[in-house]
């Protein structure tokens, strides 16, 4: 399953990914049905519910960076708090 069905088959997506130069990225997926950069492309499985990279292609991340890890969950705690964030900014 490629990242963005996965995103389109949940309710609250979360991406966590890490890339050189840049670990630990968590981003909420709000008002857009498309992945950030590289990302709605690439395959990988869901296990326990998370989807996980596969580890095949080379994705970079918005400043180039080479994408290491990327994990998708449905995150509804974390996806509020983003949303909410992305709110009060606007």
């Amino acid at each position: 399953m490629n990242a963005q069905d996965f995103v389109n088959a949940i309710k609250s997506p979360v991406v966590f990914f890490n890339s050189v130069g840049n670990p630990r990225n968590r981003i909420a997926v709000l008002h857009e049905t498309e992945l950030p950069f590289s990302l709605s492309s690439l395959e990988g499985d869901v296990v326990d519910g998370t989807w996980r990279w596969n580890g095949e292609g080379e994705p970079a991340d918005c400043r180039g960076n080479t994408v290491v890890l990327v994990t998708i969950d449905d995150d509804a705690e974390e996806w509020d708090t983003q949303s909410a964030d992305y709110e009060a900014q606007s």
